[in-house]
């Protein structure tokens, strides 16, 4: 990384150590992953909080794909000096978690040459990076539900032991952004499903949200966390 600021934080969580790659250089802004070590690099100071706000949200997203809680803290800021050194010292504690990883072969295009000769250049899609997060990432950070959504998912539901909390508020968060007099309907909707789809999450969710409640369960915890990354899902698909 040749940015002249920046800061880095181990990702907790992070299963894949050997990942290496620059998955954002745009605008001044670069984030690195190597050896399980998160970086943001940035030309100009100013634009540092920015940086450290994407890659969270790439940490978000990548977590509510893979089901895998991440988390990080820039613990460290460095900056160039004169002489082009810089400095980094941090310490902390990651847990692992067994996940499969996919690998695949992804023709990009065909080269018809004469002779029946076909070339065929590829490409390997590595389901561990953090590439694959771009459109989500792009999406949540112009629209300010999704994100809140992507956090709530990411930081309450992932791994959590009480997940119903962070996946009400997730449902209601989406549910409160849109119109029409049925916005649980609407909702539903987008994933294609009927209405009752989010009604029995709504409903199982408020089960363990207050002591004294209507509320009845109707879906394990589990169902409900699948539920609700399908909305999620579906929520996104449905935004510019």
């Amino acid at each position: 990384m040749n940015k002249r600021f920046g800061a880095q934080g181990e990702i907790v969580g992070f299963p894949f150590r050997d990942l290496q790659e620059t998955f954002y250089n745009q605008n001044g802004i670069e984030l690195e992953i190597k050896d399980g070590v998160l970086y943001v690099g940035v030309e100009d100071r100013s634009k540092l909080d920015e940086a450290k706000e994407r890659g969270q949200l790439h940490l978000s997203a990548w977590s509510a794909r893979h089901d895998i809680k991440l988390s990080v803290t820039f613990n460290h800021t460095w900056e160039t000096n004169t002489q082009g050194g810089q400095d980094h010292s941090l310490t902390l504690e990651d847990r692992a978690r067994a996940i499969d990883r996919v690998q695949v072969q992804v023709t990009t295009h065909q080269i018809q040459l004469p002779m029946s000769y076909v070339v065929v250049p590829q490409q390997t899609r590595d389901s561990a990076s953090f590439t694959n997060d771009e459109v989500m990432v792009q999406k949540a950070l112009r629209h300010p539900v999704l994100k809140s959504t992507l956090l709530y998912y990411s930081q309450e539901v992932v791994d959590d032991e009480r997940p119903l909390y962070g996946v009400y508020k997730a449902l209601e968060a989406m549910i409160e952004s849109l119109s029409g007099r049925d916005r649980r309907r609407e909702l539903a909707r987008l994933a294609g499903e009927p209405r009752s789809y989010v009604d029995d999450v709504m409903q199982t969710a408020q089960v363990r949200r207050h002591h004294s409640t209507p509320g009845t369960r109707r879906l394990s915890d589990e169902e409900c966390r699948q539920r609700a990354k399908v909305l999620i899902e579906a929520f996104a698909n449905s935004v510019p």
